[in-house]
């Protein structure tokens, strides 16, 4: 399995924290993506939305919070969100 670092930059003054309304390991938040196939480099034309409270299960073991086939190679690719992550803002 490739787990993959996501980072988020921005211009930002006076600002020492940034997270989800609720919390980064709040259940109930949303968080969209656009996914891009790892075999034929599709994207998707819409964002994929994600969030901690949908968990399925995978065919070998464990759980996902996403499961999705490309549209084009129908290769089927998964997400997984690990919570307890931190945003912050440094400057």
């Amino acid at each position: 399995m490739v787990n993959f670092m996501l980072y988020i930059t921005a211009e930002l003054e006076n600002l020492t924290n940034f997270q989800p309304k609720g919390g980064d390991d709040d259940p109930n938040f949303t968080y969209y993506f656009k996914l891009k196939c790892e075999n034929c480099g599709e994207v998707t034309d819409k964002e994929t939305r994600v969030s901690l409270s949908e968990e399925l299960p995978l065919v070998k073991k464990g759980t996902a919070n996403l499961i999705q086939k490309c549209k084009f190679c129908k290769r089927e690719g998964t997400v997984t969100c690990d919570p307890g992550w931190r945003l912050s803002a440094y400057s």
